[in-house]
């Protein structure tokens, strides 16, 4: 019976890998603080974040060294990191709005997009705000198709001060957590729409946090799940703890806490992936005049990425599977 188990086992076990996404992928996505943000919030403040040309160059140096297969960015101006890509390296697909700060979905050249190249914007017209999303499909050499969608939800805007007048706090917060979730069901809906794609990705600044009003007893991760993006539907987060905190808020009624604010959920043939928060949000604001040397203070968010390494995953899943198999034949 022992060689049967070990032919069943190692089937599976083959099976997995091959059905696997197979490519090894690193992707990052960060809000990197528009500048008309940074003059608005941190240019006079005694936190002292970087200015906008040492900024850029932190996000030259932190990309270099990621050195990730897919970039996206929330709040991306020309000013901020756009250096970066004059490699040549990546392609850059753009998502503009007239205060010329916008939403960037950059991928390396090994990477091919599916046609029409151009991504698929929303809102579809021209808009002011920088929320809102893009999605693009890639093919990897092998033939995969990977789905990326890059969003930046709604932070305070999406109503009139009628619609929000004489409400309480609770239901304030009720009324921007249901209009962000409603934004999170059109990119779902959107990518019903294509057909065939091995895997989806869905990543940015969704503004659902543990420091808005508490709705019940569910913040922004459950709120998330309760709702759209469902492990149901074969969603999965990336962050296992479900709680690791990517941002500081900026606000004093937000206290100017650490706080989950960005998120990457992904689905289809992608297995588990090694996700980490670049800098620690504590971090983020720190900079003083005299520490020149620091490259952390660029953003009131962190970079976070995903790295799909399926070799490493296929050999964890095969020594938990063997050790599993020994229990049962001992």
């Amino acid at each position: 019976m022992r060689p049967f188990f070990s032919f069943v086992f190692l089937f599976f076990s083959l099976s997995f890998f091959t059905n696997s996404f197979s490519m090894n992928l690193k992707l990052v996505s960060c809000n990197v603080l528009a500048e008309d943000f940074y003059d608005k919030y941190f240019k006079d403040d005694k936190r002292q974040m970087l200015p906008v040309t040492k900024r850029a160059n932190a996000f030259n140096t932190l990309f270099k060294s990621l050195d990730p297969d897919i970039i996206c960015l929330q709040e991306y101006d020309n000013n901020v990191c756009s250096n970066f890509f004059t490699s040549g390296t990546y392609d850059i697909k753009h998502r503009y709005n007239k205060n010329d700060s916008h939403l960037v979905i950059a991928y390396k050249k090994t990477l091919t997009p599916i046609k029409p190249a151009n991504p698929y914007f929303y809102p579809e017209e021209e808009t002011t705000s920088c929320h809102g999303f893009m999605l693009i499909v890639l093919e990897e050499k092998s033939g995969k198709k990977l789905g990326i969608a890059n969003a930046h939800l709604e932070g305070g805007g999406g109503a009139t001060k009628k619609e929000l007048e004489n409400k309480s706090e609770e239901e304030k917060a009720k009324f921007y957590y249901d209009f962000r979730i409603k934004q999170l069901k059109q990119i779902e809906t959107k990518i019903k729409e294509y057909k065939d794609i091995d895997s989806w990705i869905i990543c940015g600044d969704f503004n659902l946090n543990i420091s808005d009003v508490k709705i019940g007893n569910k913040d922004g991760y459950s709120y998330i799940r309760n709702n759209v993006l469902k492990e149901s539907d074969g969603w999965k987060d990336a962050d296992e703890t479900h709680v690791t905190k990517t941002a500081v808020g900026i606000s004093k009624e937000q206290k100017q806490e650490p706080q989950r604010l960005d998120y990457i959920f992904y689905k289809g043939t992608l297995t588990k992936p090694v996700y980490k928060v670049k800098i620690d949000p504590k971090k983020l604001l720190k900079h003083t005049k005299d520490d020149k040397d620091n490259t952390e203070s660029f953003s009131d968010h962190s970079p976070i990425t995903a790295t799909w390494d399926d070799l490493s995953t296929a050999l964890s899943l095969l020594k938990a599977k063997l050790l599993s198999l020994v229990k049962a034949l001992t």
